[in-house]
């Protein structure tokens, strides 16, 4: 399945360990969780970082898209993260973290660079002019 390639959204953050966590908990509460202000007191945030959390989480299947700017616990999201029946809801088992970065690395979109960087490109040196040439 080939979607159309995606180099933003992230805000320019990178994912943090805590933010899968989070943005599943916060999803399963409200499905508008990250639509509106209230969003920013919820994770005590900016509203770019608001925007990068929403983003990380649904590029590494924590989240699924639900429509109309909502979200949804992704089945990857439940089967790790879900307090009562997941398997790692803290993501304290080494494993718990690799499995996720497969995930986000896995398609085309919505992490372009990480699926080509881990999944396609084959070089041995890894500096932005390389990558910029391949």
């Amino acid at each position: 399945m080939s979607l159309r390639p995606q180099f933003s959204g992230h805000e320019t953050f990178a994912l943090r360990a805590g933010w899968p966590k989070k943005a599943y908990d916060a999803a399963a509460e409200d499905a508008a969780v990250f639509s509106g202000d209230a969003a920013i007191a919820r994770f005590g945030v900016g509203k770019n970082m608001v925007r990068s959390i929403r983003h990380w989480a649904l590029a590494a299947g924590v989240l699924d898209e639900a429509g109309r700017g909502l979200v949804a616990p992704g089945a990857l999201g439940r089967l790790l993260l879900d307090d009562a029946e997941g398997l790692d809801p803290f993501l304290e088992d080494a494993g718990s973290p690799w499995v996720l970065h497969w995930r986000l690395c896995r398609d085309e979109a919505p992490a372009t660079l990480a699926h080509f960087v881990f999944g396609v490109w084959t070089g041995t040196v890894l500096d932005d002019d390389v990558l910029e040439a391949a």
